[in-house]
């Protein structure tokens, strides 16, 4: 299923779990390939601040300096890249290294294409500075690529139980059979969870959802509840020890999204643990 995992890194630690995340899939896939893409931000290398800056304390033009600056960043990615190396070759699974120029979402959109799977941070390098809030990079990926996303913690907790939220739409579906083909090759207990207003509505979809889920051999316990969407996620991931939370991405009117923040946000920014997320 995940043959090939594309790992989008920083070399910060939420993109360090990415890889061993990734890794854990790929052992328990058999054939993966994880892919480690590191981008040199060409904003980084053309845009106006350094420019300005430059001038303004006295480096003169900005071509003098501008190779120093990719080197560094050059630098940096290799490292991260690194760190990718070392983990896979320990795991002993297969590892290819890519170090591109490029705006850093569109290239792991594009190199995306190639891959069954993306895993990324939450956050990235400059964390301990960020509000709460997702990492434009992170967001900017889940809502363009139309491969399934996995975001990452700041650290590795291998999965023993994962949790899926079913709401009937067609990516949750897809995020459905996904914990599926997880559960019958890791051997990992499924928790169901379904929330509507309707207390019959969301019995009637954690059913569907047992239904379908008994062709994997999964071992499977059904939460239905009528609070809202991201409550009865974030509480029953709490509640059931679940260490894996899969769902569909995006699956509100933009805006609902606008006033109130999507259940994909609300969600990744909460949780604990990582979110493999399905378009």
């Amino acid at each position: 299923m995940f043959k090939r995992i594309l790992v989008a890194t920083d070399g910060s630690p939420y993109s360090d779990a990415a890889f061993d995340y990734a890794i854990f899939l790929a052992k328990g896939f058999g054939s993966g390939v994880v892919c480690g893409l590191s981008v040199i931000d060409i904003k980084m290398l053309a845009g106006p601040f350094l420019h300005d800056l430059g001038v303004s304390i006295g480096l003169g033009p900005f071509d003098a300096y501008q190779p120093k600056v990719r080197k560094m960043l050059q630098d940096k990615a290799q490292t991260a890249l690194g760190i990718g190396a070392q983990k896979c070759e320990g795991a002993g699974v297969e590892y290819e290294p890519h170090l591109v120029d490029g705006i850093v979402s569109r290239e792991i959109v594009s190199w995306a294409e190639s891959c069954d799977l993306v895993a990324m941070g939450k956050l990235g390098q400059h964390a301990a500075w960020r509000s709460p809030l997702l990492g434009h990079t992170v967001e900017t990926v889940t809502r363009a690529t139309r491969h399934p996303v996995m975001v990452t913690p700041e650290r590795y907790r291998q999965p023993g139980r994962a949790l899926i939220a079913y709401d009937g739409s067609s990516h949750a579906y897809d995020a459905m059979h996904s914990a599926g083909e997880i559960a019958a090759k890791l051997g990992i207990p499924l928790v169901v969870v379904a929330s509507h207003p309707e207390e019959e509505e969301a019995r009637r979809r954690t059913q569907a959802a047992e239904k379908y889920l008994q062709r994997f051999g999964a071992q499977v316990k059904a939460v239905a509840t009528t609070v809202r969407p991201e409550e009865a996620i974030l509480r029953t991931a709490k509640e059931e020890a679940c260490d894996l939370v899969v769902m569909g991405a995006y699956g509100h009117t933009h805006i609902r999204e606008l006033i109130l923040g999507s259940t994909t946000e609300q969600v990744m920014r909460k949780a604990d643990c990582p979110i493999l997320l399905h378009r």
